[in-house]
């Protein structure tokens, strides 16, 4: 289930790095606080975004490289990890907004998944960008080499996420969080999660999107060897 054709792999990793440079440049300029561009790197998606434009443009590297060969050999790829983080990620950001919106909509009956001051930017994010990365794995990279220990790596990063923000809100002293799920007061007045002040809401909600985190993770790692053909079932053997 490989696409060996060199060429278009090119064309497709060109323009996904084409589009994920124009969802950064949107990014820094819808998320920009007090018009400094830089203040979006408080937002996960942001950072997710630059990894992901990061893999893609080594990813074209070696598709770069790969149009030297005279025929379409195998395709190239990234460090193992590296892509497996990178989709992993994406694919968490496209499948657990939703429920984080659900979850902040009790803080704020007018949230929407889209927001139209920032509609450009959230369909790159949550949308374009996520299935172009797992689409890109899907077609261009060979299939069971990932490893189910990947998981703890990438279960850092939520982890380590979550303790920069609430170093970034209390040691700087910040009004907000880029989580809304990461405040207690937006569980204020919610029937049952507002027990500790909020912080039950919090930690009933970070932990859903973790796990569910985890599950896309996993998830994916049996599709890279269920498309290997690894859980294939192995024809009996006749005995003569």
């Amino acid at each position: 289930m490989v696409i060996r054709n060199r060429y278009f792999r090119f064309i497709y990793r060109l323009l996904a790095v084409i589009l994920a440079i124009i969802a950064l440049t949107f990014v820094f300029l819808s998320d920009a606080v007090n018009s400094i561009g830089w203040n979006a790197f408080r937002y996960p998606g942001t950072i997710i975004t630059m990894y992901a434009t990061f893999v893609l443009l080594s990813e074209l590297f070696l598709s770069l490289k790969g149009l030297r060969k005279s025929k379409n050999a195998n395709p190239p790829t990234v460090f193992g990890q590296l892509l497996f983080i990178s989709v992993s990620l994406e694919m968490s950001l496209l499948l657990t907004h939703p429920l984080y919106v659900w979850f902040i909509s009790f803080h704020d009956v007018g949230a929407t998944y889209f927001t139209n001051e920032r509609l450009i930017t959230e369909l790159l994010l949550y949308i374009i960008l996520p299935v172009l990365c797992f689409l890109d794995w899907l077609f261009f990279s060979e299939k069971g080499d990932w490893k189910w220990h990947w998981i703890i790596y990438f279960m850092a990063i939520p982890f380590y996420y979550a303790v920069f923000s609430y170093l970034r809100h209390y040691v700087r002293t910040s009004t907000t969080f880029a989580i809304l799920t990461f405040d207690p007061a937006t569980f204020w007045n919610v029937p049952f999660l507002e027990i500790w002040g909020g912080w039950l809401g919090v930690i009933l909600s970070s932990l859903t999107l973790y796990l569910l985190y985890l599950l896309i993770a996993a998830s994916l790692v049996f599709l890279s060897f269920l498309f290997s053909g690894k859980y294939r079932r192995k024809p009996a053997i006749q005995e003569g």
